[in-house]
């Protein structure tokens, strides 16, 4: 664990997370115990309680079950901190656009997201989190992501995504909110197709309790609004 990986809440950044899974995934190709012509599909991970900063070695206990590996991140005491779902596939399925309506806007990867050339599992996770926090602080108007925490990410992969010059449309909406939480989705996408498309649910946090709130009045109007908008009003953009 490193002081990079804290993120304002001083909790483990949930990217950092995915990079954990990814290095023990890497472990077990390299000693042979997973194939290494497999590609990821789906990848989900659940955040089931906040990880701090820590001298103790991150833990990591795999299963492998058919194409499925799961991953149980625990640090210490053996307490379970986040479990990584990745379905590894012989060929990825394509994925059409969501005909949702709204608008895309560019998004530049730099050379240092990709690996071989391509953008890696990881990196997608930290590309789509910066999706979503794009959506909380300016399309809803909300003015403090930092009062929400991720309780799932899960992300489809269609293609492998390529650095280019080039910045790729991006888009991301609301999909529904409940009482305590907001289901975002997000794409990447070109040419008519999506690279990839991510979930995620996002529950309101209390920072100074450290605990999860419900959605206030004034957040639970401007999801309403946004909802509206997305279905009848013009595509939006930033």
């Amino acid at each position: 664990m490193r002081w990079a990986d804290i993120d304002q809440l001083n909790h483990v950044n949930n990217v950092r997370y995915v990079d954990y899974a990814d290095e023990a995934r890497l472990a077990l190709i390299e000693s042979g115990q997973l194939r290494d012509d497999f590609q990821i599909g789906h990848c989900e991970v659940e955040f089931l309680r906040p990880l701090l900063l820590s001298m103790k070695p991150v833990k990591i206990s795999d299963n492998f079950d058919g194409n499925r590996l799961v991953q149980e991140i625990s640090a210490g005491e053996g307490t379970v901190f986040a479990r990584v779902s990745t379905d590894l596939v012989e060929s990825r399925s394509p994925i059409a656009p969501s005909d949702i309506n709204v608008g895309s806007y560019p998004f530049s990867l730099r050379r240092g997201d990709t690996t071989d050339g391509v953008v890696g599992n990881a990196k997608h996770f930290e590309i789509f989190q910066e999706a979503r926090i794009l959506l909380i602080s300016k399309l809803i108007g909300i003015s403090s992501p930092g009062g929400f925490v991720v309780g799932r990410v899960a992300i489809d992969f269609a293609a492998d995504l390529p650095w280019r010059a080039e910045p790729y449309p991006m888009r991301t909406w609301i999909e529904k909110f409940s009482r305590s939480s907001i289901e975002l989705c997000s794409e990447i996408i070109d040419q008519g197709a999506a690279f990839a498309r991510a979930t995620a649910v996002l529950v309101g946090f209390d920072l100074e309790n450290q605990r999860s709130r419900p959605l206030n009045e004034e957040e639970r109007a401007l999801l309403e609004k946004t909802l509206r908008n997305q279905r009848s009003g013009p595509p939006n953009s930033f």
